[in-house]
């Protein structure tokens, strides 16, 4: 509950959020809406997929040591150490993964000055071509391929292993879909207010709030073979339900920012 509650969907709707607002002209007022919009989100999102795969990653992981159902098999070396002679190193190869390799090899790439211009992503950039297409292609791949594996698993409905209890899907959607928007509502437009974020930065960090559950809690439980059922139970049915209360929420929003 608490990893479907605690980590939204930080890309794919917000980037279309930013775009159709961006030119509406209920933004208008801030004439570079859309490439700002676009900008924070991308930052914030390179960010929090270290987070994602680093404390998601970990606690769906802790869930899995304490599963009778599922059978470890820990190294021999690992075994043989007491927690507390295993070193930093050690520590940093358990919560390292291919995401979080992508994402710090992705920072300098973005913060240095002319790399993404002259060397990846610009017009005559030396990797447009090759690299860059290539990373482009396989990164569009992500929300089908997370489709298709919620789908194989609600194939032929609810899956016998999903026990979940109705009960507990009712507090995810409570507190996914109102309680955190909420929360963020409040933290959000007291910065606005004391001047330490822009409207634009505002506007776009609720949106964040207000989504639906993160996609990629579905890959971070796949790669564990942990609560993969029960999470694609909780998935379908917000997802369902998300498109009303976030609509709410996006009035509300610009309401208060833009009314």
């Amino acid at each position: 509950m608490m990893v479907c509650i605690g980590f939204q969907d930080t890309t794919a709707i917000p980037l279309v959020y930013a775009s159709v607002l961006g030119e509406n002209h209920v933004t208008s007022p801030d004439s570079d809406f859309k490439s700002k919009a676009l900008e924070y989100v991308l930052i914030y999102t390179v960010f929090i997929i270290v987070y994602k795969w680093t404390v998601a990653y970990g606690l769906m992981e802790a869930e899995l040591m304490h599963s009778s159902n599922v059978e470890l098999v820990e190294d021999v070396e690992d075994s043989t150490l007491d927690p507390q002679e295993k070193g930093l190193l050690w520590k940093i190869k358990k919560i390292m993964n291919p995401p979080i390799y992508a994402t710090l090899a992705a920072i300098p790439l973005a913060l240095i000055p002319g790399i993404n211009k002259y060397i990846i992503a610009g017009s005559g950039a030396v990797f447009r071509k090759n690299l860059f297409e290539a990373a482009n292609i396989v990164g569009q791949t992500a929300s089908p391929i997370i489709d298709i594996i919620l789908g194989c698993n609600l194939s032929e409905g609810y899956p016998p292993t999903a026990d979940i209890k109705w009960k507990h899907i009712n507090l995810i959607l409570l507190g996914k879909l109102f309680l955190m928007p909420a929360v963020g509502l409040v933290l959000v437009g007291g910065f606005y207010i004391a001047g330490i974020i822009n409207r634009v930065m505002a506007v776009m960090v609720m949106i964040i709030y207000a989504g639906p559950t993160s996609l990629q809690m579905l890959m971070i439980c796949t790669a564990h073979k942990n609560q993969v059922e029960n999470v694609s139970k909780v998935y379908l049915v917000m997802y369902l339900f998300a498109a009303v209360p976030m609509s709410g929420w996006t009035i509300a929003i610009l309401l208060m920012f833009y009314g």
